[in-house]
């Protein structure tokens, strides 16, 4: 028993050693088993970089892509290597968040809804949210562009969407020449008694 612990103890330790030198900044041989290459064989083409480069600074998300080289595993164990370093640049609580998801994580976000017009203009309608309360103020916006002859005011009207029954109306007003025109909706009735 003692004779298999110990034998057991030795392959352990070295199992440990040997991985320690493949994965140390010395080893010249840079994984020479996985590539194929052995010292013996005739050095790589000259524009390939054979010494381990130093690390640096970690890279930020946007940088460009790299290009896959010809060796398809090394550029593989390359690729997991920056995606690990940028995984492990935060804790796994509190990992950054890219714009678009931060687009989806605002539930109650009002998307401005935009029709082409004739002549290359375009017409925008913006609202605060999406989602209002029973007898809340509608912040409504729109904007025209384009070669449009448009007056000093907009009329929008609030409509319910089964029965296109009209539940609010106002007048958008165009204040000193501003580049939109706005006014408040107060819906008089609650759209579950319409219909």
């Amino acid at each position: 028993m003692p004779l298999r612990l110990l034998l057991a103890l030795t392959f352990v330790v070295s199992g440990a050693v040997g991985l320690g030198y493949l994965l140390s900044t010395d080893n010249t041989v840079r994984f020479s088993w996985i590539t194929g290459e052995s010292e013996g064989r005739s050095p790589p083409p000259s524009g390939t970089d054979t010494t381990r480069s130093k690390p640096g600074p970690a890279e930020s998300p946007t940088t460009e892509k790299q290009e896959p080289s010809e060796n398809a595993i090394g550029f593989m164990l390359a690729s997991a290597a920056a995606q690990y370093s940028q995984n492990i640049r935060y804790p796994t609580y509190s990992i950054p968040i890219s714009d678009d998801q931060a687009k989806a994580y605002a539930g109650n976000r009002f998307d401005p809804v935009e029709l082409p017009l004739d002549g290359g203009g375009q017409f925008t309608v913006t609202l605060e949210k999406y989602r209002f309360v029973q007898e809340e103020d509608i912040l409504v916006a729109a904007s025209i562009t384009g070669s449009q002859v448009v007056g000093p005011s907009l009329d929008a009207t609030l409509e319910s969407p089964e029965s296109r029954q009209a539940i609010a109306s106002t007048t958008l007003q165009n204040e000193a020449g501003a580049p939109y025109y706005e006014a408040s909706l107060r819906p008089t009735q609650s759209l579950a008694n319409i219909g």
